[in-house]
């Protein structure tokens, strides 16, 4: 794979919207991946998913799951969250629910 995004939201990057399904609150994570490719294919992909039309395309997978976990066959990846990178792969991904309480 060239790229894999993982969210809980619609949003990252200032109004990009890789998972057009997300809901914050359906329990489910978000992954969009690009599959392996080379520099043009990848900029189109980019192009594809900022025009949000990334639903029949051969190069793009875009999954709905609980927890997702991501690891690296044969080499190294830097894992980045937020834009940060925090480590590199493996990494597993879930909800905690009813973590964080918000108040009116």
């Amino acid at each position: 794979m060239t790229m894999a995004i993982v969210t809980n939201g619609i949003y990252l990057a200032g109004g990009f919207r890789p998972a057009y399904n997300a809901k914050i609150n359906d329990g489910l994570l978000d992954l969009v991946i690009v599959k392996d490719s080379g520099s043009f294919k990848f900029l189109s992909s980019l192009i594809d998913i900022k025009m949000e039309d990334h639903s029949d395309k051969q190069n793009i997978i875009y999954e709905q799951a609980k927890t997702i976990s991501i690891r690296s066959l044969d080499r190294e990846v830097t894992v980045s969250i937020d834009g940060e990178p925090i480590g590199n792969l493996p990494a597993s991904f879930y909800i905690h629910k009813r973590i964080l309480n918000v108040l009116r």
